[in-house]
């Protein structure tokens, strides 16, 4: 699969590709575009979630896409849970919480950090299974912005 021109840097010389936004400036590009955080949330309803680093890193579950396919946001399109009554110490301090997403894809957006395009990179079916489940930060989570990234087909 050919990567798209959007993600060709306009200084860049000989093709040089530009990787996608980092998770901080994943979470600056939302603020500037007024994404709010989820604050509010009913079972149903779809969100967004900024890939953390290590995801999206040369180890993480992302590692066999380019640099600049690499997601910088998830978007759930049907979740049915989010469980905060149940937060979990991944092991380095992080506290993550369950997602339930047995209603609905999940579609993967890497963003150009030069020129703010943004790319669909991947999609995936829901997940059913508790073991192989999401598991979000909370200061990760927005309200969806259609206009940004919107449900793929």
């Amino acid at each position: 699969m050919e990567t798209p021109k959007a993600f060709l840097s306009p200084a860049a010389e000989g093709g040089e590709k530009s990787p996608s936004m980092t998770e901080a400036q994943t979470m600056a590009y939302l603020a500037k575009e007024g994404v709010q955080p989820l604050e509010h949330w009913k079972p149903h309803t779809s969100f967004l979630y900024v890939m953390e680093e290590a995801t999206r890193g040369d180890d993480g579950y992302f590692k066999d896409l380019p640099l600049e396919q690499r997601p910088s946001i998830a978007r759930l399109d049907d979740p049915t849970e989010i469980d905060f009554s149940d937060p979990r110490d991944r092991g380095d301090g992080t506290v993550v919480y369950y997602v339930g997403n047995e209603g609905g894809q999940v579609d993967y957006y890497a963003i150009n950090p030069t020129t703010n395009e943004v790319t669909r990179v991947k999609k995936t079916n829901p997940v059913k299974n508790r073991e192989n489940a999401y598991f979000v930060r909370k200061e990760a989570l927005f309200a969806t912005a259609d206009h940004l990234f919107p449900k793929g087909i």
